[in-house]
């Protein structure tokens, strides 16, 4: 098992990159999420945002500093997804400190209809997700508290098994195991 670092994600960013960039025939960039993806969110997303979670509509300025205060470096999944200088989509989980899980929690596309990227936001989220989990030697990529009308999607075209938890502290989830 390779110790999680800097490096790793970016490494997994470049493979998701090549891979999606002839796959769709776009520009594709992928980053952390840093100042300059939480200002062109809050310049670009924000005033046309309709969204109210858990439909997305995320304050993704307190999502990411909850999670950079919470969460070392080494057990944070983050992507955010470009083409060009346009801001397509965001994403914010955690790795467990065993050899379970890579949990996505947080995930959206763009606001603005039409953005190059439609379509691909939760492939490319999904595959970041999963490589990272190979590469750190995880078992699984989690979608924690997904979308209700979305886990037919998940169950029937990304082969995740959904499991509903009830009462205060269960959160539902999608999971897969990862392929080595």
């Amino acid at each position: 098992m390779i110790k999680t670092n800097k490096t790793a994600l970016d490494a997994v960013y470049e493979k998701v990159e090549i891979v999606f960039a002839s796959r769709i025939q776009q520009s594709l960039r992928l980053t952390r999420i840093d100042f300059a993806a939480l200002r062109t969110w809050s310049e670009t997303w924000e005033p046309i945002n309709k969204r109210e979670p858990p439909n997305g509509g995320w304050d993704w300025l307190y999502k990411r500093n909850y999670f950079y205060k919470k969460y070392s470096t080494r057990l944070r999944f983050e992507v955010a997804i470009w083409n060009d200088n346009e801001l397509c989509g965001l994403s914010l989980g955690r790795i467990t400190r065993d050899d379970s899980n890579n949990s996505i929690h947080y995930a959206e596309g763009s606001p603005r209809l039409g953005h190059p990227l439609t379509g691909h936001i939760l492939n490319i989220i999904l595959l970041t997700g999963i490589e990272y989990a190979k590469l750190l030697g995880k078992k699984r990529v989690r979608l924690v508290d997904p979308v209700e009308n979305l886990i037919k999607v998940y169950e029937k075209r990304y082969k995740f098994e959904c499991i509903k938890k009830k009462g205060l502290l269960g959160s539902s989830y999608c999971e897969k195991e990862v392929l080595k």
